[in-house]
């Protein structure tokens, strides 16, 4: 006999009206469970979602007072990390039924990020339905990840033939902030160089440069210079014995002409000054006009004529000056003459 209810005081099936009661509002009890709990079952699993007025996209969810929550893990990364995204569903009436939503096809999502699905949550609640997404972003400027829209079929809600959108509802996650940041360079290894085995018995090779190098390039190029002229007149001596010759001439002429202007009785002080200064000209090879005794002068410092020469020279202009302009004057004085030839003869024996 099977016994129900405290072992201590058993009850047989069969044993009494008492004991058949209680057996029937045991059985009763039972029936109701079950039937209760089926229809329960029923109702979650089949909805009936009409085709019309349903909003694009749309994944086949319905509830009531559904709610949607977005999370995303790091919110602060490089761009060579990873983001990962969990929209958590809860309210369902149809959970299994709710197909993933395609971030990827999402304009929002599809910009910004590089988009990969992740596995499901296998301990789901009976009304909840968990995605999971890798996003990658694309670039250093997006600053958040954008809101997502679901939308659901309320059961509750009456569709009318006018609005049939109406028992369609929509529910949103907010914005998720996130910073992205340059990735740090890595440092590079230290990686030794392979040294061949004959160059490690190689010696370096120290340059020495004599000191008496040094003193030759300071010396070597002035008497390199003084040498070269003192080679070039002897090899050259007619070009001097030339110049000394021409020098002599240019003297004899002058001194021709000044003995023709003491035998003119026309000439002036003018042309004795100009058969001098003639003869300096052609004496030092002077360039230019000069009109007065510092012009002259500076003529020939510049040609490096003696100081001596130039001294007489300035003398002999200042002289011929002060017989042209003084009064009641000879045309020609022989102080003046004598002047103008001492100084070509003066000029002449310069070295």
């Amino acid at each position: 006999m099977r016994t129900i209810g405290n072992p201590a005081s058993p009850l047989r099936f069969g044993e009494g009206a008492e004991g058949r009661g209680q057996v029937a509002r045991v059985a009763l009890t039972v029936i109701l469970a079950t039937v209760s709990f089926v229809p329960a079952q029923s109702a979650l699993a089949e909805v009936s979602i009409p085709v019309v007025g349903q909003p694009s996209p749309f994944y086949g969810a319905a509830g009531k007072k559904v709610k949607i929550e977005a999370t995303a893990t790091p919110t602060e990364l490089t761009l060579d990390d990873s983001i990962f995204l969990t929209l958590r569903i809860e309210g369902l009436l149809n959970a299994a039924e709710v197909e993933r939503p395609k971030l990827a096809d999402i304009e929002l999502y599809s910009r910004d990020f590089q988009i990969e699905d992740e596995p499901n949550l296998a301990n789901e609640a009976a009304d909840t339905r968990v995605f999971r997404y890798r996003l990658r972003p694309r670039g250093m400027k997006i600053q958040s990840i954008p809101e997502f829209v679901f939308p659901y079929y309320d059961p509750g809600i009456t569709q009318p033939p006018d609005r049939p959108e109406l028992p369609f509802r929509k529910v949103r996650t907010t914005a998720i902030s996130i910073s992205i940041r340059k990735a740090a360079i890595p440092p590079r290894a230290i990686v030794p160089l392979e040294v061949p085995a004959f160059a490690k018995s190689l010696a370096p090779t120290a340059i020495r440069i004599p000191s008496w190098t040094i003193w030759l390039g300071f010396f070597a190029p002035p008497f390199l210079a003084v040498g070269w002229c003192i080679i070039w007149r002897l090899m050259n001596p007619e070009g001097v014995r030339l110049a000394r010759r021409q020098r002599s001439r240019a003297a004899r002429s002058a001194l021709r002409a000044l003995q023709l202007l003491t035998r003119s009785t026309t000439a002036s002080p003018v042309d004795v000054v100009r058969c001098a200064t003639n003869y300096l000209t052609h004496r030092y090879h002077l360039s230019g006009v000069f009109r007065t005794s510092g012009e002259l002068s500076q003529h020939l410092r510049e040609a490096r004529a003696g100081e001596t020469i130039i001294a007489e020279s300035e003398a002999f202009l200042r002289s011929a000056d002060a017989t042209r302009f003084a009064p009641n004057s000879s045309p020609i004085s022989d102080t003046l003459m004598a002047d103008a030839e001492r100084l070509i003869r003066l000029a002449e024996g310069d070295a």
